[in-house]
């Protein structure tokens, strides 16, 4: 019975970390004007809670070892004086959810100060060892699209939710997410861009959440958030934002006839480089990544 006792009360501890936790990051991204799914405790906690009640002997041979996903990033409660000393501290990042795969911590390519951001999923396998985000195919195809619009890394910043590499390259957890989204709020408050592009769904569902159409329904779409400002909601400086496709999904789909995923990112980038040029005061340019127009994997 006391063994009974003990379990039973451990696991309710380990669940209460659990909303804690989520809480903590809730309250955070809720205060910069990120809404996060509700939070609910896990099926995984639930589970394991209803097995040690069952069976109190059997459940202690299965305690899962804590995740490191429990540990409460320390960003909520600090601020970076410049990109600088946030890249740096980020090198030395520890206790994330997937520090335990062994894959680098990648944070960022392209200028710190430019005013257009392009926001990504998480890195990839050629990303991982080179530790820089899209530098892959994706990442030649993303540096195509946007070289025809007459933008490079001098006048982009590129980064992903996720920091580090998921296993065999899965799609990130709503987890995993949530643990690293406090880091692209900073990341976002110190680069300032005035337009960010969101690629691929990940990006999306992260950071537009109210948002419940597809990325095939709200790609090329403008929004106004005030992503990283200090006031939250209340912030001045409203961000431009607008979904794209994910470059891999281009190579996935690599048809160029009208109205299919390349002809659509091509109006898309096109939109992107008016509204810049609108913003900065200057006049545009043609573009020569259209459909037609570009070798191999444009």
């Amino acid at each position: 019975m006391k063994t009974r006792h003990y379990f039973h009360g451990e696991s309710i501890l380990r669940m209460l970390v659990v909303v804690l936790t989520q809480l903590r990051t809730a309250a955070w991204s809720l205060q910069r004007g990120i809404l996060l799914p509700a939070i609910r405790p896990t099926v995984r906690s639930v589970t394991f809670l209803r097995a040690a009640e069952r069976s109190p002997s059997s459940a202690a041979e299965q305690v899962p070892t804590p995740p490191t996903s429990l540990t409460v990033s320390p960003l909520p409660d600090a601020r970076y004086a410049g990109h600088a000393d946030f890249v740096q501290a980020l090198q030395g990042l520890r206790g994330d959810p997937l520090q335990a795969e062994g894959t680098r911590v990648v944070i960022h390519r392209g200028n710190a100060g430019a005013k257009i951001m392009v926001i990504g999923e998480a890195p990839g396998e050629t990303e991982d060892v080179e530790g820089k985000p899209f530098v892959g195919r994706a990442g030649k195809l993303l540096d195509a699209i946007l070289a025809s619009v007459g933008l490079d890394e001098s006048s982009v910043y590129i980064t992903n939710v996720v920091l580090r590499r998921p296993p065999n390259n899965r799609t990130p957890s709503a987890s995993e997410v949530a643990w690293y989204l406090p880091y692209l709020m900073e990341n976002v408050r110190l680069v300032d861009p005035l337009i960010i592009l969101l690629a691929g769904a990940c990006a999306c569902k992260a950071l537009l959440p109210l948002e419940k159409q597809g990325i095939t329904r709200i790609r090329g779409q403008w929004f106004e958030r005030r992503f990283g400002t200090e006031g939250g909601l209340d912030g001045q400086g409203s961000r431009l934002v607008m979904p794209i496709f994910h470059p891999s999904y281009l190579l996935r789909n690599p048809s160029r006839k009208v109205e299919g995923p390349k002809w659509l990112t091509w109006q898309d980038i096109q939109a992107v480089r008016r509204r810049y040029d609108e913003l900065a005061g200057a006049g545009g340019g043609e573009g020569v990544w259209a459909p037609g127009k570009q070798g191999k994997e444009g």
